[in-house]
């Protein structure tokens, strides 16, 4: 599976735009405003999608989905898993710091405003700011946009990234300005850590095997050195 070293860029600006029309949204709703319209309009087909599509920005999705990669390359799950580890360690923190900041559910609940749950999802009341899921699931697809510069791939993966994070605020687990910070917090993160993992030829061109972690961290012997140490003087 061919490493590309560039990302496809139909993902790339159709994330952008999904950054956008977000921030758009909120310089002209309230908070709460635009998140109580949507719950305005569940319906039984929403309620399923979104219940599935949300899962795209489970952490065990992520890792299982770089196990299966890791196979071809050891880049995706190096790459992947340190992408992870920083966004966790980026938005646990932040959420520790605005932990007292209501979900929706709570937010509403203290208003007074009665809104639809989807059946199965397990709430949440505090920690809401940034989405953790949002930042997942655009790392993953943006992880996966080196896969192909073709449209077609570029549409599949906003698809999926969009729809996971704007699930997020579909089910009343976040705001809209948690999904435009956690989509932020997820490209960025995951595009240094690429581009660093690209510039070390180990990481990018290692394939699974017994010795992948003695090839790994062995340094080259310099051209011309001397291979066979027996018959030292």
């Amino acid at each position: 599976m061919k490493i590309r070293k560039k990302f496809n860029p139909y993902f790339v600006s159709a994330s952008f735009l999904f950054i956008v029309i977000i921030g758009w949204i909120m310089l002209f709703f309230e908070k709460g405003e635009f998140e109580l319209l949507v719950n305005q309009h569940h319906n039984p087909f929403l309620n399923t999608f979104f219940y599935y599509t949300t899962s795209l920005g489970n952490g065990l999705f992520f890792i299982l989905v770089l196990f299966i990669l890791g196979f071809y390359k050891l880049f995706w799950t190096l790459s992947g898993l340190l992408s992870f580890l920083c966004i966790s360690i980026i938005v646990q923190g932040i959420k520790f710091f605005f932990s007292e900041m209501p979900r929706p559910r709570r937010f509403f609940d203290l208003q007074g405003e009665e809104i639809q749950f989807v059946e199965g999802v397990v709430m949440h009341s505090y920690q809401t700011f940034p989405s953790g899921h949002t930042a997942t699931v655009f790392s993953l697809f943006l992880l996966l946009s080196l896969l192909s510069r073709k449209v077609i791939w570029g549409v599949v993966c906003i698809f999926f990234a969009a729809a996971a994070g704007f699930s997020r605020v579909y089910l009343m687990q976040h705001f809209m300005i948690d999904v435009f910070f956690g989509a932020i917090i997820g490209l960025i993160v995951t595009f240094v850590v690429i581009k660093f993992c690209m510039n070390y030829p180990k990481i990018r061109e290692s394939r699974f095997s017994k010795n992948t972690w003695q090839q790994l961290f062995t340094k080259e012997k310099p051209a011309g050195a001397n291979v066979d140490s027996g018959n030292s003087e």
